[in-house]
């Protein structure tokens, strides 16, 4: 990688452009400003993002719960086996989709109103789904059940960027992850055993329920993490300031400019790997799903619901043990390299993080693919899929927390919060430019949603596709055959990390010319 400064980032070229500290060394000098959430108690900041994090959890399980419950979906409303698949492929569809709409809704009215919304929206939806009286009146409330779920998908990682420093990014992201993963894997057990004692339906109702609940407890634990610079003040924020659903409008932003711009980030490399890495990922763990609720109800093994639900177990330990190898240790490799390269802090610093989910996440497709092909005992398969979960868990942690690197700044609280001090100061109370960078520090802390948005809607588009086509898929290969083709398809798109860890930074200086970027590197 190279040494050139201009090569640390797309923001260090608007950092530099726009007369600001240098945001990518650590070394500069920092000037609390006092409502800035990255300034905020350690219990504001947990309360606020674990009641965001046990949203995500149950948006998960929404997004699983029907794999649970196919034979009971065909029983009642005489649908084929693809008609009751896609009761789950296009709800995981919408959940990845409708990120297009909450990110730039949030963009413009804050975080806090986005959650409390479309916490209301998802519970009244399971509602809907827990007395549909047909199949086309079940689907359409999965569909939008899955578009309200999107609000808990990619606006935590900016939440995250808005409340964390560099150095515990990766820390912070693997809570998030680990509450994505808990529902992918804890969401079947739960929704088994509602299938088995009671019906489908109540695997809604509790939905609803505890998504009911969550809205009432983020009244009072969610504060909306939006700063803006512009609108700033020297006199620290109130405990009910922080509840207006109000605190994070921001007039100047624009919901249309925001859309176009999520479409233009599929151009960056980085993105693309990052969202085909992570679809990967998630995808294989559906195909590992709903192989094995396919495999276990059926000879030799004739398993009721209860049971496929407590497989779904090992994944979960799976993804717990992923906690500390997929999240602290990307900040303490990221910290030993930037020490090591004089303070300069590389988002190509976190990729080494993924060499050890890299090569066990495969292995375990590979393990529970051959254990199902050739009826072994169960066993093999759970450990196959504890494995394969770990890799779920891990990389979609690595990536997210290199892509959050690689389109927001390092470590921009330094040279923007520097501004605030001398704003608020008295200094420079009729200066354009501060006035202007603070505008434009306001831009770069808001885009990290819109980075991230096209790696979630790329990761459940994949996995909407093997949803509807992975039965086939394995019908026509064998199991065998296909898991192995799924083991060699996720190693390559891991390996893609090396090129990435080598030129990763010249890279982003060709790509932020062009782009929503652009506008950051003062590129006419």
């Amino acid at each position: 990688m190279e040494d050139d400064k201009a090569s640390f980032g797309h923001i260090d070229h608007a950092a530099e452009e726009h007369g600001l500290p240098d945001p990518s060394n650590e070394k500069e000098t920092m000037t609390p400003a006092p409502n800035d959430s990255q300034n905020w108690s350690t219990a504001a900041k947990l309360t606020t993002y674990l009641t965001i994090c046990f949203y995500t959890f149950l948006a998960n399980v929404n997004s699983s719960n029907f794999t649970v419950a196919t034979k009971a979906i065909i029983a009642e409303f005489h649908v084929s086996q693809t008609q009751a698949g896609q009761l789950v492929c296009f709800n995981v569809f919408l959940f990845g989709v409708g990120n297009i709409f909450w990110v730039p809704l949030m963009r413009v009215i804050g975080k806090r109103p986005v959650y409390l919304i479309s916490m209301l929206f998802l519970s009244m939806m399971n509602v809907w789904s827990s007395r549909a009286t047909s199949y086309g009146e079940l689907l359409a409330s999965r569909i939008l059940s899955g578009f309200a779920a999107a609000a808990a998908d990619a606006t935590v990682p900016a939440v995250v960027s808005d409340m964390v420093a560099p150095h515990e990014r990766g820390h912070y992201l693997m809570i998030f992850h680990l509450a994505l993963t808990g529902g992918l894997f804890l969401g079947p057990l739960i929704n088994a055993y509602l299938v088995q004692d009671e019906n489908w339906r109540w695997m809604c109702y509790f939905l609803a329920i505890a998504v009911g609940a969550v809205f009432v407890v983020t009244i009072f634990t969610v504060r909306e993490t939006t700063y803006l610079r512009r609108h700033a003040t020297s006199q620290k924020a109130k405990y009910w300031d922080w509840l207006s659903v109000t605190r994070g409008y921001n007039p100047d932003a624009s919901f249309l400019q925001t859309v176009w711009d999520i479409l233009r980030n599929a151009m960056y490399p980085q993105l693309l790997w990052s969202s085909f890495t992570i679809g990967i990922s998630v995808g294989w763990n559906i195909v590992v799903q709903l192989t094995a609720s396919r495999t276990f109800t059926a000879p030799p093994y004739n398993w009721p619901a209860g049971s496929i639900g407590l497989l779904s177990l090992s994944g979960f330990i799976g993804a717990l043990l992923a906690f500390y190898l997929g999240g602290r240790l990307i900040d303490i490799l990221s910290t030993y390299y930037t020490r090591r390269r004089g303070g300069q802090r590389l988002p190509e610093y976190r990729l080494p993080a993924i060499i050890i989910p890299g090569t066990i996440g495969p292995a375990g497709i590979l393990i529970f693919g051959l254990c199902v092909a050739n009826q072994t005992h169960w066993a093999g398969a759970a450990v196959g899929y504890a494995m394969q979960a770990f890799g779920v868990a891990a990389i979609s942690n690595v990536a997210v927390t290199y892509s959050l690197d690689c389109y927001k700044p390092v470590s921009l609280p330094p040279c923007m919060v520097a501004l605030d001090g001398a704003w608020l100061a008295g200094e420079h109370e009729h200066d354009h430019k501060h006035k202007y960078a603070n505008d434009f520090g306001d831009s770069l802390l808001q885009i990290t949603g819109e980075a991230l948005v096209i790696i979630f809607v790329i990761r459940n588009t994949i996995g909407m596709l093997l949803s509807l086509y992975a039965a086939d898929w394995i019908a026509k290969q064998g199991a065998a055959k296909v898991f192995g083709e799924m083991t060699a398809i996720q190693g390559a798109s891991i390996l893609l990390a090396v090129p990435l860890f080598l030129w990763g930074a010249g890279l982003r200086e060709v790509t932020g010319r062009y782009g929503p970027m652009k506008r950051f590197v003062g590129v006419s």
